[in-house]
């Protein structure tokens, strides 16, 4: 009966090292699969509030195009009484 129980017992260990070996890897290849992606959208649109990596010249074409903007509706808004854009 002592065998028996031993048997059962180390069956039982064998089983749920298995199960727990097979959901770690199935969770962190899900949680890999998540990460690969946000990577992706990070590539393909930046990262939020970054312009790029140390370029001056896009960032002065950046300021450039944000004073022509405030500019341009300082003036319409000086000269009209309604802006319909």
């Amino acid at each position: 009966m002592a065998i028996q129980q031993a048997i059962i017992t180390l069956v039982a260990a064998i089983i749920s090292g298995i199960l727990a070996t097979i959901i770690t890897i199935s969770i962190n290849a899900y949680l890999a699969d998540i990460k690969r992606k946000q990577d992706l959208v990070d590539d393909i649109f930046g990262f939020k509030y970054q312009l790029t990596d140390g370029d001056v010249f896009l960032k002065c074409c950046l300021l450039v195009l944000i004073f022509y903007w405030v500019s341009r509706t300082m003036l319409m808004t000086y000269y009209t009484d309604n802006i319909l854009y």
